[in-house]
């Protein structure tokens, strides 16, 4: 799983260039994103980590927190904005760009249902109940790791 883990990182960065302009103010908001997302895969491992999870849900955790805002750059493309409340929800829209692109092909079904619904749930208010504990915990874990990384953009783009 690490290795798909890096082809992804890989896929990642080739996929967010293609949003680029090349103008640094134009590309301010995006290149926030892309730090996010990688904060975001960061916390996923120092979760996983903590909760002595097998180094294959360590890669799983990371792949979650690498797309969980594949979304957004196509929202910014079309719609100009990041607020899912006047645009699209980007969860919905990433989780429909990875497999229009068959991102997640490499991973077997278990895998590929357990990162889609934390991926389609990590911005929602509330997490939907699921009898499948380990989904749950996935889910829950992408919510923190974000949740972890929006408080340090606000502090440092907003605050600072």
């Amino acid at each position: 799983m690490k290795i798909l883990l890096d082809s992804l990182c890989h896929w990642f960065e080739g996929y967010t260039d293609g949003f680029l302009t090349g103008n640094r103010a134009q590309d301010l908001p995006l290149n926030v994103k892309i730090e996010h997302t990688f904060q975001v895969r960061d916390n996923m491992a120092r979760l996983a980590d903590s909760l002595g999870m097998a180094a294959d849900d360590r890669a799983q955790s990371e792949i979650m927190g690498l797309l969980h805002d594949v979304g957004r750059f196509r929202q910014y493309r079309e719609y100009g904005t990041f607020r899912d409340g006047i645009s699209v929800d980007h969860a919905r829209l990433g989780l429909r760009e990875l497999g229009r692109q068959r991102v997640l092909n490499g991973l077997n079904r278990r895998a590929r249902a357990e990162i889609a619904f934390a991926i389609a749930h990590h911005n929602a208010l509330a997490l939907p109940n699921h009898p499948d504990p380990r989904r749950m915990n996935f889910a829950r874990m992408l919510r923190d790791a974000d949740k972890l990384d929006i408080w340090r953009v606000f502090g440092t783009y907003y605050c600072g």
